[in-house]
């Protein structure tokens, strides 16, 4: 081979590997960036569902990285709005509908799917219309709810045999069955004010008022007021645990799973953690499990019921595993965030989630059979059987001043220190209801 021969080929082989070093970072470059942030906790079911589900899909599109990041809803809220208005909110914000996600959605930060459901309508037709509406702003729709969650009462029906009690079919009955379990050693209600949902004192309140708790309320109602009062009453028949005001979530709960309390007022979405429960700390889980009842809240008598009548609560709201899409991702991103959206609301990944959660799907076509147990279904029998619906009064307002306003005070309302009037009046007089 002559030298010019060689340095010709030499020339070809740098120029050839330069080419495909070049041709190997402009692959990369093209690779898109989504991040996500949802409320599930990092170690939940839900969150381990979820990274199984954007394993899947990565393993097929290796044009996209995605990043999920999870906290507990005690501490998503308040990283939600910091980071939006520090600009650097995540692309999709996986969490239930509430007065925070809707005020950023009316500031501009999250976008309308409207569009998208005109463009595919079979794709808009998979949800579920009475659950849109918890996503819905002047006829725009500013999410894409997947499940939802109902405000239940769960009883553990060994216990209330033990002290031959009947499951309560009116809010008296109810307050019967906490002063007779008062008396003993068992504790009547696992409840912590520590709590940001307050499922209770949301079940109390939805009880006594009306159909409808949203931004569009200009005020809380007298009924938030009234809830409060039943809330003391409760707390004066002994109905909370000792040292309910120190107690964190899970250490209420476990009062609960371990059979030391005989009711919680909770979401449908605690059958994941009996289920949990039962396979890690009960030696005959199908006995562990099958010891619960789940009905709908019983609430006080109305106009329109007979004295011998059932009639119950059911507050609900869009489940945690709602999708908002950032405006700014929308925008810059647009075909990777809504093929990765549309690939998170199909029945084929919701099934992942199911089986890892017991969570109630509402995307039509979801549910297998294989999936369901005993649990899941007394929730749905709980829910047919209610003779009322609200939606959730804690979403009248923002999140921290529930917890602040709210949550903190309970205490002091039920040691007669502050009248929780004053505390309403507090809240409503906020610019928030003013904005």
């Amino acid at each position: 081979m002559t030298m010019v021969m060689l340095i010709v080929v030499i020339i070809f082989m740098i120029a050839n590997n330069l080419w495909s070093i070049f041709h190997t970072f402009g692959e990369k470059e093209k690779q898109t960036e989504i991040n996500i942030y949802n409320c599930f906790g990092n170690y939940s079911s839900k969150n381990i569902a979820l990274s199984d589900i954007i394993e899947n899909y990565s393993k097929k599109n290796s044009n996209v990285i995605i990043t999920n990041t999870s906290t507990s809803k005690e501490k998503f809220y308040a990283k939600l709005q910091a980071d939006f208005s520090a600009n650097c909110g995540a692309d999709i914000i996986i969490a239930p509908p509430s007065y925070d996600i809707l005020q950023l959605y009316k500031r501009g930060y999250i976008t309308s799917v409207d569009a998208e459901f005109a463009k595919d309508p079979e794709w808009a037709e998979s949800f579920d219309g009475n659950i849109l509406r918890f996503v819905t702003d002047s006829d725009s729709i500013y999410g894409l709810p997947t499940d939802v969650e109902y405000i239940l009462l769960f009883c553990n029906t060994e216990i209330f045999k033990r002290y031959d009690l009947g499951i309560p079919k009116s809010y008296e009955g109810f307050k019967k069955v906490v002063s007779s379990l008062a008396k003993t050693d068992t504790v009547p209600i696992a409840f912590t004010p520590n709590d940001t949902d307050l499922y209770l004192y949301q079940a109390l309140t939805s009880m006594l008022g009306n159909s409808d708790y949203s931004s569009e309320s200009e005020k809380l109602g007298p009924e938030y007021t009234q809830a409060m009062e039943h809330m003391k009453e409760l707390y004066s028949l002994g109905a909370f645990p000792k040292n309910y005001e120190g107690l964190s979530i899970s250490e209420a709960n476990n009062l609960f799973l371990s059979g030391s309390a005989g009711m919680i007022v909770t979401t449908n979405s605690f059958v994941d953690d009996i289920m949990q429960y039962a396979a890690t700390e009960s030696n005959d889980y199908t006995k562990y499990i099958n010891q619960f009842d789940i009905i709908a809240f019983p609430s006080e008598n109305s106009s329109n019921q007979s004295a011998n009548s059932f009639f119950s609560t059911v507050a609900y709201n869009s489940g945690e595993f709602t999708i908002f899409i950032s405006k700014t991702a929308y925008e810059e991103k647009h075909d990777e965030i809504m093929e990765l959206v549309k690939y998170l609301t199909k029945p084929e990944a919701l099934r992942v989630y199911l089986a890892q959660t017991n969570d109630i799907i509402s995307i039509k076509n979801t549910e297998n059979k294989e999936y369901k147990n005993q649990l899941v279904t007394n929730c749905k029998i709980a829910i047919g059987n209610a003779t009322k619906f609200t939606s959730m009064p804690i979403d009248a307002t923002y999140r921290y001043i529930w917890k602040n306003h709210i949550c903190k005070n309970i205490p002091k309302v039920f040691d007669g220190l502050i009248d929780y009037t004053g505390t309403v009046e507090e809240i409503n007089n906020l610019s928030v209801f003013t904005d």
